[in-house]
This record gives structure tokens, sequence and C-alpha cells, in this order.
């Protein structure tokens, strides 16, 4: 097993969610209802309700996080440090995982996800993502517009519904999915080597692929419009 580790558990609120403390131990503890509240207002519309992990949730959560690991070394130990706290939900089929934005570095997944360790691989790598380019973000500005803003040179998402509104996306969005999917496909090639997740890794490069390759040259092809230096730095 890896001995890399999550970062320090910075909210201790949530200490009877937590799936992991630094040293990959169950944590037990009173929960605090303020906090608690605080991450279901989070949560809210979504549905989703944290729930306390079985050590059977555990093991699944530690096999994911080692299989990313041990497939991805560098990149996903350069990731994963930016996860403070893993939480599991029942997000009742609205989310496979999700970050917070005002609690930097936790992490949400849906128990859904523990039947598979690629997927909770992938779903961690995801979600540290998030939080990665979020701290980047704060310290440079990638696009000329804001992060949500759409109407300014939006960039089509093709694989959404047509004509959905979702599918028309920001500078900005379309610059983090195409971080992200770059990082994805890195990761899909990685657990297509290995022995019980080669399909799986198949499939994910392959969709991961195509997604960042459309959304980089997408963003290239109005790069002077809506891409900050950095911006432009990312996507060449």
């Amino acid at each position: 097993m890896s001995n890399a580790r999550f970062g320090k558990a910075a909210y201790p609120g949530l200490r009877e969610y937590v799936v992991y403390d630094p040293d990959h131990e169950k944590i037990d503890g009173r929960v605090g209802d303020a906090f608690r509240s605080f991450v279901q207002n989070e949560l809210s519309g979504s549905a989703a309700e944290l729930m306390k992990p079985t050590e059977e949730d555990v093991s699944a959560v530690r096999a994911g996080y080692t299989l990313l690991l041990d497939v991805l070394p560098e990149l996903g130990g350069d990731c994963v440090r930016h996860i403070a706290t893993v939480a599991l939900a029942d997000s009742g089929a609205a989310f496979l995982s999700t970050t917070l934005a005002d609690l930097s570095g936790v992490v949400i997944i849906d128990r859904r996800v523990l039947a598979d360790p690629a997927l909770i691989a992938e779903s961690i790598l995801h979600e540290s993502l998030h939080s990665k380019l979020d701290a980047l973000s704060k310290a440079h500005t990638l696009t000329f517009s804001a992060p949500g803003d759409n109407t300014t040179t939006p960039i089509l998402a093709v694989w959404h519904p047509s004509g959905a509104r979702s599918s028309w996306w920001s500078p900005w969005r379309a610059l983090a999915a195409c971080h992200f999917y770059a990082h994805l496909t890195v990761l899909g090639d990685g657990l297509r080597r290995t022995h019980g997740h080669a399909d799986y890794g198949r499939r994910l490069k392959d969709r991961a692929l195509f997604r960042a390759h459309y959304l980089g040259r997408e963003l290239l092809r109005v790069r002077p419009a809506v891409l900050t230096e950095t911006g432009a730095e990312m996507v060449d």
C-alpha cells in the first residue's frame, strides 16, 4: 500500500462522517450539529445526505485511493495533497462525487461509487483537481470572463444533449474541464495497464482524451478573446 496520505483533517465537525484521517483510519467522535447543518446546506437542492461510513466503506475508499497512487504515484500524489477531508453521502443519484465551494479540500463521494475501485480512483482524482484548480485560480487569472459567464464566447460541450442550456460552457468552465479530462486521460492510460481495470481504463481514456482534445482545440481557437497568458499556458 502506498505511504501517501490525505492532508490533515481540517474540519473536525465532520468527524463521524469522515472516511479518512491522515493515518487512513476511521475517525470516531461527535459531529458538531452546526457544522453538519452547514454541509447539508451546501448540498441543498440535491437531496444528498451525509452518511456515517462503515468499516467496509473505509476499506473500499482505501482500495480506490491506493489504486490511484499505485497507478499515478507522482501526479496522483500531487493532486491529493489538495484534499483535506473525504466524506460519504447518499446523493439520491444527484452526483457521484462533488466538492464544496465554501469548504476548500472537502470531497463528498456518493456511496454508489464504492462498488468499483477504479471509479473511486477517478472520483478522488477528479475532485482533488477541483481543489487544486481552485487554489491556482486564486493566485492567477485564467480567463478574461468570470467563471459563470457563458454569454461571452461560450463553448459548446458537444457530448451534452443538443439544445440543452448546460451544453454551453463559459471559457473558465471549458478550461477547467480540459484540465480535468487531460488528467483523467493519463489515469485511464494507467488503469488500462493494470490487472482487473483494463476495460475501465480504456473507456475512461477514450472518453477523456476526446473531450480534452476537443475543449483544448476550441479554447485555442478563441484564445485571444478568452484566455490570459496563464490560461493559455495551461492549454498549451
